[in-house]
């Protein structure tokens, strides 16, 4: 479907832009023997994304440099699977991902590459299925226990975020919040009660509580009378004013991704598979007639009546 990792990669990169918001983050879900190693400074953000652009819509990353108590430079690698199901060249593909990083920090001195830094790589999951993917590239190798015995394994540490209680997502709100937007946007049945906790445990303003919104807009925004519910109840007359808010900005700036990703998911919702044209047919309307369009995607009898223009016959 069109568009559909958009959202998930900007509230996984909103989530850790901020240094103080990423620390926490990093701290939260790293191994206690590594965590325990790492010195009191925050990590740093390093610019670049090491994701093949044809997976850029179905993930995303993020690359922290970090400082150990010994003084040495480690490095720490957050990658965020948006598939609905686990993929099972997950291991192989971030393995080519931490040699890409390794390979940029020897460019201009190769001698760096005879004691490149550690990588620590976390992987966060939303998708619906159980993960079932080695976490390890030596777990997929097809060898006996005598041989894997002389190979060293790269392993990293999985967070799935459907099975972490909605209190241990973080001892920061904000941060929790975001991680339960992206846990539950996958879950077609979410009630008003979750939407709302969700909200309420975001700050009052600033730009990731628009952030944030703007994500459970464009994933629950088919559902327009749960959202209003859930944003009255978490933040009182303010929640009305935020919706219109978000929605204007949503069709102001243009991010018509979103929109086709939503009408394409009330079409599927009402009238089961979609033709592939429609989408591409959406994605050629302004934003105008596209808005209209999801409107009547929520009532039509039938997939017709979604683009036949009022009044035509």
């Amino acid at each position: 479907m069109s568009g559909v990792g958009t959202p998930h990669d900007k509230l996984f990169k909103a989530l850790l832009e901020d240094p103080g918001r990423a620390a926490t983050l990093v701290r939260e879900y790293l191994p206690a023997d590594i965590r325990d190693r790492l010195s009191d400074d925050p990590p740093e953000l390093v610019d670049g994304s090491f994701i093949d652009e044809a997976l850029a819509g179905s993930r995303s990353d993020r690359l922290f440099r970090a400082m150990l108590r010994t003084g040495q430079e480690a490095l720490i690698y957050v990658l965020m699977e948006h598939k609905s199901s686990p993929d099972p060249r997950t291991p192989f593909q971030l393995m080519g991902y931490m040699i890409r990083i390794w390979e940029r920090y020897g460019e201009g001195r190769r001698d760096r590459l005879k004691a490149v830094p550690p990588i620590f790589p976390l992987v966060f999951y939303h998708g619906l299925e159980d993960w079932t993917v080695p976490t390890a590239i030596a777990d997929c190798l097809a060898a006996d226990a005598d041989v894997l015995a002389g190979m060293r394994d790269f392993r990293y540490m999985l967070h799935d975020l459907r099975h972490i209680p909605d209190e241990r997502l973080s001892s920061d709100s904000a941060s929790r919040a975001g991680l339960a937007a992206l846990k539950y946007v996958f879950v077609a049945d979410i009630d008003v009660e979750t939407l709302a906790w969700i909200i309420r445990d975001l700050p009052d303003d600033g730009l990731f509580l628009h952030q944030v919104f703007e994500y459970l807009l464009l994933a629950f925004g088919a559902r327009r009378e749960i959202m209003h519910t859930a944003a009255a109840r978490a933040k009182s007359s303010e929640g009305e004013n935020l919706m219109q808010t978000v929605g204007e900005q949503l069709r102001a700036e243009g991010r018509k991704a979103g929109m086709v990703h939503l009408t394409l998911k009330a079409l599927e919702r009402r009238f089961g598979v979609v033709p592939p044209h429609i989408a591409d047919h959406l994605e050629a309307m302004p934003v105008e007639e596209l808005d209209a369009c999801f409107d009547r995607a929520l009532t039509a009898e039938t997939l017709g009546e979604v683009f036949r223009a009022p009044g035509s016959h």
